[in-house]
């Protein structure tokens, strides 16, 4: 859904105008990663277990307040000085996507599948339709975006006010928090495009950025369903009959992906009119790229589950600056309608990375689990108190 508001916005507006929307809306994500501290990666794996939950709490207040005041002061400084409507909802959307990362991760943590589902569904498809009801896309677009962040900070706040609060604390961890900043990596290479690169190619760039982020959409989902099965199940067999089947999983729907980038791209071009052929390779190639960034989660789900997020962080790390030196490259020799071919070639380097560090960390918590019930006996380590 968020793909065909922004189809609709697309149309809706000059190529532009949604260049100028897209970069401000990477800006945005980018302060809801750094002032996020990790917190929506935290939440997901420590709302496994009691001591978890209390520290949710906390994780709220941490992620929440600074993103808040930040946010605030950044759309005060856009309305202001006067700067575009399209950039004031670049900027809306950005944070409203920066809160409800957290929210659904903080529900999902508690199990609370159901009303993270339907948290999923408001937030996509409530701009949807006022930005297709609204006589100005743009307008609707803002009231849209702006209304689901403060749902996305009203549903955990709600869920921590009716549970246990008390404590409430600031809190952080460097490794989630650093996890969380490779984000910024890829959030980087549309500024970097709209700096090096045309106008057009930097809206074609950032058309197909955010067209296929729903892409990993499915895999991203189900990972906020697995980490937390994946925690609660370290020490036993069952956790490597979840990764199998998650792995199995992501990269069946690599093949999908892969097998249908190439008609979707020309389905979204005739939507969008002319003036976006040149879209289609723009398009194919973030398709794929996301379809191997989908691939990947089964492997960082894992790590993330037996925290181990600087292995996460290292994959990612480098394949987000393997992008950002193709991106660099290209534009400056001129050859900025190929930049394509950089997320294909970056996320193959995050797939390749992270999958060798599953492995080695699966084998490890294999082998751990094995000494420990040598320890008790023969009885599985987490049925025992000093195996844990």
């Amino acid at each position: 859904m968020l793909a065909a508001t922004l189809v609709v916005l697309a149309a809706g507006t000059s190529v532009a105008q949604f260049g100028i929307m897209m970069v401000a809306y990477s800006a945005a994500l980018i302060v809801g990663l750094v002032a996020g501290g990790g917190a929506p990666a935290r939440a997901l794996r420590t709302g496994g277990g009691a001591s978890g939950r209390r520290l949710l709490p906390s994780l709220f207040v941490s992620h929440t307040v600074p993103l808040t005041v930040l946010g605030v002061g950044m759309l005060a400084v856009a309305w202001t000085a006067g700067w575009p409507v399209a950039v004031v909802v670049g900027l809306t959307l950005g944070l409203s996507d920066s809160f409800q990362n957290y929210a659904q991760s903080h529900l999902a943590g508690l199990q609370m599948h159901t009303a993270t589902s339907a948290l999923v569904i408001a937030q996509r498809a409530v701009p949807l339709v006022l930005v297709c009801m609204a006589p100005e896309p743009l307008v609707g677009a803002l009231i849209g975006f702006a209304a689901m962040g403060l749902l996305a900070i009203a549903a955990p706040a709600v869920v921590v006010a009716v549970g246990e609060w008390k404590g409430i604390r600031p809190t952080g961890s460097w490794g989630f928090w650093s996890y969380s900043l490779t984000g910024i990596l890829f959030m980087l290479q549309v500024p970097l495009v709209g700096w090096l690169g045309a106008g057009t190619v930097v809206a074609f760039f950032a058309l197909g950025a955010r067209l296929v982020g729903p892409v990993t959409l499915i895999s991203v989902s189900l990972s906020t369903v697995v980490i937390p099965q994946m925690v609660t199940a370290i020490g036993t067999p069952r956790l490597d009959v979840l990764y199998r089947q998650f792995r199995r999983l992501c990269w069946a729907y690599l093949v999908l992906v892969v097998a249908g980038s190439v008609p979707g791209a020309y389905l979204i071009v005739a939507v969008l009119g002319p003036r976006y052929d040149p879209a289609v390779p723009f398009l194919v190639g973030m398709a794929v790229g996301a379809g191997l960034s989908a691939c990947s989660q089964a492997a960082n789900a894992l790590l993330i589950a037996v925290h181990r997020p600087w292995q996460s962080t290292a994959a990612i790390a480098a394949g987000g600056a393997v992008s950002l030196v193709i991106i660099t490259a290209l534009c400056v020799s001129g050859l900025q309608q190929h930049i394509w071919v950089s997320p294909i070639v970056g996320e193959t380097v995050v797939l390749a990375a992270m999958s060798r560090a599953a492995r080695v960390a699966l084998a490890e918590v294999r082998t751990s689990a094995e000494a420990d019930d040598t320890v008790a006996g023969g009885v599985p380590c987490r049925a025992e108190p000093q195996c844990r």
